[in-house]
């Protein structure tokens, strides 16, 4: 059996105590050190997360897959 999911890093966002809130899949990875689970059913309902944030007295309400914008930079070596 693999090791325990630890979702104390996201102590700090649920500090806050906000009534909505939102985290991405990355800001999931970076703190646990796992992918975001797949299936709908599965993270709102059963997955770790979702037993953890009801213990918080949170509940996963929708999860949306959103286009990031991000700017490029292109860089070329310039020749001499």
């Amino acid at each position: 059996m693999g090791k325990k999911l630890n979702f104390d890093g996201f102590e700090a966002v649920f500090s806050q105590r906000k009534e909505r809130l939102y985290i991405t899949g990355k800001e999931y990875e970076e703190t646990t050190g796992k992918a975001l689970p797949t299936g709908k059913d599965y993270l709102k309902k059963r997955s770790p997360f979702a037993k953890w944030l009801k213990e918080k007295g949170y509940c996963i309400v929708d999860t949306r897959e959103e286009a990031v914008i991000e700017t490029r930079v292109y860089i070329e070596k310039k020749e001499k």
